[in-house]
């Protein structure tokens, strides 16, 4: 099936994201979720990008777009994000493996490229929001 979409499109698009609700991160790392949004997130993206140049290589054509992540403060997708390690740690991994990619890959006439959106109001920033507002409360209770 893959081998008939590459017969007229050049691009493939590496866009895989999760990122559970509550936070995970923080001072006590968790590895259950690191090893799954890894497993999504930069995995997922490694493995597209194998299967995309599987076909792009030989053409000698194509372009790869990795999606990665806004961050918090540098909006480039490097600046860490408080209590969001896991997902920092993929987000940051893709945009590694896009770079390298590019080095990689640009002899084949092929370019990788990696985005990095910012948040969308909905669902999901509500819930970081609000997880993150909860937890300053309870550390200034604590102090």
């Amino acid at each position: 099936m893959l081998e008939n979409v590459f017969k007229a499109k050049e691009v493939g698009i590496c866009g895989q994201g999760f990122y559970p609700h509550r936070n995970t991160g923080g001072t006590v790392l968790k590895i259950g979720p690191l090893t799954r949004l890894e497993d999504i997130d930069l995995t997922g993206s490694m493995l597209c990008s194998r299967e995309v140049l599987k076909h792009m290589i030989p053409r000698r054509s194509g372009v790869i777009i990795s999606i990665a992540s806004e961050g918090d403060r540098g909006g480039d997708g490097r600046a860490g994000y408080p209590m969001r390690s896991p997902y920092c740690c993929a987000k940051m991994g893709i945009i590694g493996l896009t770079e390298t990619l590019a080095v990689e890959v640009g002899e084949y006439n092929i370019r990788a490229n990696c985005i990095s959106p910012a948040a969308v109001k909905g669902e999901r920033l509500i819930n970081v929001v609000k997880g993150r507002a909860e937890l300053r409360v309870s550390l200034l209770r604590s102090q």
